[in-house]
Order: C-alpha cells, then sequence, then structure tokens
C-alpha cells in the first residue's frame, strides 16, 4: 500500500488551519470577539434587552444568590451612546465573587429621555428595577476604579463590528477554504505553488477574526509563503531561513555567510520586520495616546472598546510610520554591519566581506518581529503606558517594553553567535566582541541620531542621559576588554 509521510512542516501547516476554523467557529458561537480578560469579571452587551435579561428577572439555580450592589451610567448630548453597568456580587454556595456587566451602545429610550437628565436617571431605575439610591450617574465606572486596585488585561481574539451576524458565518467559511486548501496541498503536491499565495491571503485576512488565536494565521503565512519555492526545503525558503537563524543556528549563519546571493534576502528580511514591529509598536502607541487626548466621555468610551471590547483604533500615521522606518532600519543596518566590519576588520584584523558579514547581520533584527504582537495585550491604566512604581523607582515593565528588551537581548545573542560563527572565534570572545560593537552602536544611536532626528520606533530614554550613557558605554568597554575582545589568537 502507498502511504505519504506527513511531514513536520505540514503539520504545523494543518494545525494552523485547524486554529483559525475553531478560532472562527467560536466567533460565530459568540457573534463577538473572544476575549481573555483577568479578573474582575466583566461582561458585555451592545444588545439593551440581553443586557437586562442577564441578571433581571433570571432564575438562578438553588445554591446561587445575586445582590445588584450598584448602577452607574454616563452619557453626555448630542452624543447618542451611553454606557452603564451593573456592579453584582454572587454568593455561589457561600463563596462570594463579583461581576460586572456592562452596556455600551446608542441610548435605547426615546429620544427626549435622553435628553432631560432626571428622565434618563428614572428611566435607568425602572429598566433595570433596582432601588433608586443604587444608581448613579458617573463619570469614573468601575472600569477607571479598576485601574488604581488591580492589574487587569485583555486579550482580544476579532474585531467588533467586522464578525458579528453573517459575517461570522463568512470567516468560517473563509477558514474552511483554508483547511480545505492546506489539505489539497498534502494530496496534490503538484498544486502546492498554486494554492500557497491564496493560503496567505486568506490568512493574512483572517486576522480581522483573530486568526487562529494568532498563532495559527501566523503558522499558515510562514509555511504558505514558504510554499513559493516548495521545492526547497523548508529551512532554505525565506521565512525558513530566518526562523533557522533565530533559533541560534550557527549552521545557518555559516550558510548566509557563504552564499553572496543571501544579501538580497538579507534587505527583505530588514524590511519585512521594519513593517511588522513599527506597525505593532505604532498601533500601541496611538491606542494608548486616543486614551489620553479626549474629553472624559470620550476617553471613558476609548477605554471600554479597547480594553472590554477588544476594539483597535488606527490612523494614517501609524501605516506611514511603517514606511518611515524601512528607511530607517535600513541605515540602521548598514550602520551597525560598518561598525562590525571597521572593529573586525581594521581594528581586530579579521579577514571578511563586508557584504557577508552584512548579509548575516540582516538576520540579528529578526528578534524585533516579535514588537508586531504589542497590540494584541493591553493593560489598565498604570500598565497602560507607564512603568510600575515600587515606592523607591519607577520601573518599565509595560507589555511593550518588555517585548522590547525580549528583543534586544535575542539580538544581541544573535549577535553573539554571528561573530563567533563569521569571525571564528569563541563564544567568550564573541561576547566581549559583542559588547564592544552594541556599545559603539549604542552611542551612535543615543548620543548622536536621536537627540539630532526624531526616529519612529520605540526606544529607552535616561534621566541624565549624558552622563549615564557614557557611564555605561565605559563599563561595557571595560568588560569587552576583560573577555579577550583585543586578545591576538595564538
Amino acid at each position: 500500500m502507498n502511504t505519504r509521510r506527513i511531514s513536520p512542516v505540514f503539520a504545523l501547516f494543518l494545525i494552523g488551519s485547524v486554529l483559525i476554523v475553531t478560532n472562527c467557529g467560536l466567533v460565530v458561537l459568540s457573534n463577538g470577539p473572544i476575549i481573555l480578560s483577568s479578573s474582575p469579571s466583566m461582561t458585555h452587551f451592545s444588545n439593551w434587552e440581553d443586557f437586562k435579561s442577564s441578571f433581571v428577572n433570571v432564575t438562578q439555580p438553588t445554591n446561587v444568590t445575586s445582590v445588584v450592589t450598584g448602577v452607574t451610567y454616563v452619557h453626555k448630548e448630542p452624543d447618542q451612546t451611553i454606557i452603564v453597568e451593573v456592579q453584582e456580587s454572587l454568593n455561589v454556595s457561600g463563596v462570594v465573587s463579583q461581576r460586572i456587566l456592562s452596556f455600551s451602545a446608542n441610548f435605547p429610550g426615546a429620544l427626549q429621555t435622553r435628553r432631560t437628565p432626571a428622565l434618563l436617571r428614572q428611566w435607568v431605575v425602572d429598566e433595570l428595577s433596582v432601588e433608586n439610591e443604587t444608581v448613579t450617574e458617573n463619570q469614573s465606572l468601575s472600569i477607571q476604579s479598576i485601574n488604581k486596585v488591580s492589574i487587569w488585561g485583555r486579550f482580544a481574539f476579532g474585531i467588533p463590528g467586522m464578525i458579528e451576524g453573517l459575517l461570522g458565518y463568512v470567516w468560517l467559511i473563509l477558514s474552511i477554504a483554508i483547511l480545505a486548501m492546506v489539505l489539497a496541498t498534502y494530496m496534490k503536491p503538484v498544486r502546492r505553488q498554486s494554492l500557497a499565495p491564496w493560503i496567505v491571503g486568506f490568512s493574512l485576512l483572517t486576522f480581522l477574526a483573530g486568526g487562529g488565536f494568532i498563532v495559527g494565521a501566523l503558522l499558515c503565512i510562514v509555511i504558505g509563503a514558504a510554499g513559493f519555492a516548495w521545492t526547497k526545503r523548508f529551512r532554505e525558503t525565506f521565512f525558513g531561513t530566518m526562523i533557522d537563524v533565530a533559533r541560534l543556528n550557527a549552521k545557518a549563519i555559516r550558510a548566509i555567510a557563504e552564499d553572496e546571493r543571501k544579501i538580497r534576502q538579507a534587505v527583505n528580511t530588514v524590511i519585512v520586520v521594519a513593517v511588522l514591529s513599527s506597525i505593532g509598536v505604532g498601533l500601541y502607541a496611538y491606542n494608548v495616546s486616543l486614551v489620553h487626548t479626549q474629553d472624559a466621555i470620550s476617553n471613558l468610551r476609548s477605554i471600554y472598546n479597547m480594553l472590554v471590547q477588544g476594539s483597535l483604533f488606527s490612523g494614517m500615521e501609524v501605516f506611514f510610520g511603517a514606511l518611515s522606518s524601512v528607511t530607517v532600519a535600513i541605515l540602521k543596518w548598514l550602520g551597525l554591519s560598518a561598525i562590525v566590519y571597521l572593529i573586525g576588520v581594521k581594528l581586530l584584523r579579521f579577514e571578511f566581506k563586508f557584504s557577508s558579514m552584512a548579509a548575516v547581520l540582516a538576520f540579528v533584527y529578526v528578534p524585533e518581529a516579535i514588537q508586531a504582537l504589542t497590540p494584541a495585550i493591553f493593560f489598565n491604566e498604570p500598565f497602560l503606558s507607564q512603568g510600575l512604581d515600587i515606592g523607591i523607582m519607577s520601573i518599565p515593565v509595560t507589555w511593550p517594553i518588555l517585548l522590547f528588551f525580549i528583543s534586544r537581548l535575542w539580538a544581541f545573542a544573535l549577535l553573539v553567535v554571528a561573530l563567533a560563527t563569521v569571525m571564528e572565534i569563541s563564544n567568550l570572545r564573541a561576547l566581549g566582541v559583542g559588547l564592544l560593537v552594541g556599545t559603539i552602536y549604542g552611542l551612535a544611536e543615543y548620543v548622536f541620531v536621536y537627540p539630532q532626528v526624531e526616529i519612529p520606533g520605540l526606544r529607552i530614554e535616561f534621566a541624565n542621559s549624558a552622563e549615564m550613557i557614557l557611564m555605561a558605554a565605559a563599563i561595557l568597554f571595560l568588560i569587552a576588554i576583560l573577555l579577550g575582545a583585543f586578545k591576538k589568537e595564538s
């Protein structure tokens, strides 16, 4: 019997497509985005009747009792939107917990009621059948009080307004089509190259519906893109090479250095990474600034849309920033390559071609691609845009800064492996050379470039920057010397 072996690459391809189908199926069942949110329990409604029926006159199990502890609402004319929250205390078999039910949509009552504050308050009391003293009009709803007492974040799969109703079924059909095409690449290998563009294109679209919990779409895009050159082994394709180098694979790095044709792939790598990281950081910054630059009502609505409903706002400046970041990234790459060449060839007397080292160093920037995930998670204030205040100092532990540090440490590890591989030196000495290179590169950025040019992207700034940067540079130079950066090989 003729059996076909399932390769690990195809298994990941299949897993990715199944995740997309599962994601879209859950979107259809929930009729909205899939939101993973930390405490407290908050359920959002955009339909008034569903909102009321969720806690009013609902038959509870005998072991469950609920008490409405407060109702708050906010509305400002001439805006039609009203935001209403119900804080509810649940007692389940003696275990007490709190939950919040929220409604944010156009006012469902009469126009005159909406425009008259006294009538609006009475309408909320009557509609929700609650005691008059429990209802307050307050521009600081629970979502803002949460900011002061706890860390609260959300991870959203799907964009509100683009996945509800019939649109959800469209995404489900699209996801099934992706799965069918993935299976076809296995059953009929000759169709791989023709199906690959469709798989990549459809997978990109599914990010609007959650992208198979992001992981699924990424798998299908990366492996599908490799389908353009499926006659090669996966690790020899564009994304395959990026992944192989990101794994600190010295063999893959050596192959790049020895193949002069890789310089074109190096340029493409820098461009792709720059666009991905810039869009991720740009979207996060845009949404954070939106929260801080509006009036109280718009501010509150933006926070609701982001943290409760999973919305993500965008503007043309995000995408213009991504385009400008390409030029900046190429200049940074060429600058790093020049520094390594001057130190390695002119100062330390190693022998290697500038083009070979430049091709390798382009892949040092690959870890920055994880910054594309920056807008996937949002935290409440003070974690939305500030650091953690521990009393004696404030430390940068926000989500985007965490990704920034991870990507930079990962990139430095790649730099050390690249230097050790191309220069054929020990990892310890490569660490010293890497510190030397990184220090000069950092001085060029923070002392000469950043003060003169407003470069888009995320960076760390220091108080008393000149003194701190020079002190740090001196320490790193000393460590580089101790690690043998200037040692002559025997």
